[in-house]
């Protein structure tokens, strides 16, 4: 699998299964997709720790998604929250 561009991407291949997760990944996908924050801004120590998991978890997780580590996979996150507010700001003034 070559590695998302965004989350959307992300999504997508969990989706058609290209991504096959084991449970407590899966765990840590669905918490994170439903707040991306936790990614775009806490530790991967904290992420593990809110979903009740090992930290390594956390790291396996980005590399199943196709990243070479959990910092790549912040970014992406990072940049679809930003581009997300972009978005809204521009809304709002329109």
């Amino acid at each position: 699998m070559d590695r998302p561009r965004n989350l959307d991407e992300i999504k997508a291949a969990i989706a058609k299964r290209d991504v096959m997760l084991p449970r407590a990944m899966e765990h840590v996908a669905r918490e994170v997709f439903r707040k991306p924050e936790m990614v775009a801004f806490d530790s991967a120590s904290e992420i593990a720790r809110r979903c009740h998991v090992g930290t390594s978890t956390v790291s396996r997780l980005a590399q199943h998604l196709g990243f070479a580590s959990f910092r790549e996979l912040r970014r992406v996150f990072q940049d679809d929250l930003r581009n997300r507010s972009l978005q809204t700001s521009k809304d709002s003034r329109v």
